[in-house]
């Protein structure tokens, strides 16, 4: 018995005149029958039921499948609508038999000119749930199902309806666009750059971008971008954890996440009662916090591993970055709002996290300070953008003494205290690299660069610049051994 069901498509498409058409097609779908055929003994047959009772019945197919690969029909205009799904070629159909309390059967239909064939014998009389899949290479596109039911000694038919299957896809595409890169040699950024963390030990960098709500997963050495780790909310602040497992979020909400790097993962970990505009990462245990940048200043020290907030401290200055020296057990900040200006130090007990005393320098304005604030000579100093260098020491007496100038002011800096050496961006509007001996602080080399230089990093073969052209980033990873080092 041969059923065949209209389906009506409608559409619209403007033709070349701008006249809105309507379309109508009628697509006649053949649906196909099933044959039922019972019988004694086996018919000939194998029994894959797992052991029927007496009686057993057949199941043969006969389904023509040409009506699924009809093409819609063109309307009186002759024109045809871009939504129209291509024309599939049917390569294969695959039968599958179930009944409760048997073994299912699945059955692969010989497919000749669009027409699949095959015999299911030594079912038990009673109702069978028949699905029948037609497949395009590997992609399952119709499926059709009933409920059979069968009966010794009859012939029954019934119809089976054909839905088509939509795939969730497992690829994508890529469309390839050409133009002049405008930084030759440097890598754009394909992302908003908000803030970089940087695992040297890894060789990885982080970056945020917060209208994106994800932190773009890099190889520091080939600015390769490995992965996105996405984020429910553009965090204030961000930090890499200790073991450069996981990044530390910090929200205007108090609360403050941690994102597992490798799965993704991320779980609440604390409250500080305050935006957390900005954190240092004391120890695995423990992690430094500083509220709004208002005057009177809360800074907090959070237990990561049970959310209590152990230490705080009111700091009568708007401070900066927290830069956290673990050989003096020292956090450094500089004061903004102020004049003088003048850097700040917080003492801590790293053992039980606990805030020991605050204060600033001894200098208040003889010498110019600046953000960023690094650590050079393995941690021995800390430098400001101008120049100034100053002593960095566990004892608060011994603690930011003045220490001399490396000569250049900068935009960043990064020390790379295997070598021995200094990487600094000149600032002044001098787009220059200066590698300098970090004892004698003389310039080895200098390096001309492109667009604005930002930020500057170094893992154990690379240097890698962040320059801004047209306010997009751009990166470049220079070989150390290219540069002689």
């Amino acid at each position: 018995m041969l059923l065949r069901l209209p389906i009506v498509w409608t559409g619209s498409q403007t033709d070349q005149g701008g006249i809105n058409v309507k379309i109508r097609w009628n697509l006649i779908l053949l649906l196909g029958f099933v044959l039922l055929t019972a019988g004694c003994g086996n018919g000939g047959g194998s029994v894959e039921n797992g052991g029927a009772p007496a009686g057993p019945g057949s199941m043969a197919f006969q389904l023509d499948l040409n009506p699924l690969t009809a093409q819609p029909a063109a309307s009186a205009q002759g024109i045809r609508s871009a939504t129209i799904p291509p024309v599939p070629t049917i390569t294969a159909a695959t039968a599958i038999v179930s009944r409760a309390s048997y073994s299912t059967i699945t059955r692969n239909l010989t497919v000749s000119n669009n027409v699949a064939s095959g015999q299911i014998d030594g079912l038990a009389p009673g109702y069978w749930h028949v699905q029948v899949d037609v497949y395009e290479n590997a992609n399952l596109i119709y499926t059709g199902a009933t409920d059979i039911n069968i009966i010794a000694g009859a012939v029954v038919q019934c119809n089976l309806l054909f839905d088509p299957v939509s795939q969730t896809p497992t690829s994508g595409s890529l469309v390839i666009t050409t133009g002049l890169n405008p930084m030759p040699g440097y890598s754009p950024v394909n992302q908003a750059v908000n803030d970089i963390l940087f695992d040297r030990p890894n060789g990885k960098l982080y970056i945020l971008d917060g209208p994106a709500k994800v932190i773009g997963v890099y190889e520091a050495d080939t600015l390769v971008r490995i992965k996105d780790l996405s984020l429910p909310s553009a965090p204030l602040s961000i930090a890499l954890d200790s073991a450069g497992t996981g990044i530390y979020l910090g929200y205007s909400s108090g609360h403050i996440h941690r994102i597992d790097i490798a799965s993704g993962t991320e779980t609440l970990i604390a409250d500080a009662l305050m935006e957390v505009r900005k954190m240092a990462v004391l120890t695995s245990q423990y992690l430094m916090v500083i509220g709004p940048s208002t005057w009177d200043n809360a800074l907090k020290v959070v237990n990561v591993s049970n959310g209590q907030i152990v230490s705080t401290k009111n700091v009568f200055y708007v401070l900066t970055d927290l830069l956290y020296n673990p050989l003096a057990k020292t956090v450094y900040s500089h004061h903004t709002g102020v004049s003088p200006t003048d850097i700040h130090y917080i003492k801590i007990d790293d053992a039980a996290g606990t805030i020991l005393s605050e204060g600033d320098s001894i200098y208040h304005g003889d010498y110019s300070f600046g953000l960023p604030l690094r650590l050079i000579n393995s941690g021995t100093r800390i430098a400001t953008s101008s120049g100034g260098m100053f002593t960095s020491a566990e004892l608060a007496a011994n603690d930011l003494r003045y220490s001399g100038s490396l000569g250049y002011s900068y935009i960043d800096l990064s020390a790379d205290d295997t070598l021995g050496k200094l990487f600094l961006l000149n600032s002044s509007g001098i787009q220059k690299l200066l590698i300098m001996d970090q004892q004698t602080y003389f310039t080895d080399l200098s390096v001309d660069l492109a667009g604005t230089p930002a930020r500057v990093f170094n893992t154990a073969g690379s240097v890698i610049v962040f320059s801004v052209k047209d306010a997009k980033y751009y990166a470049k990873a220079f070989a150390k051994a290219d540069l002689g080092l």
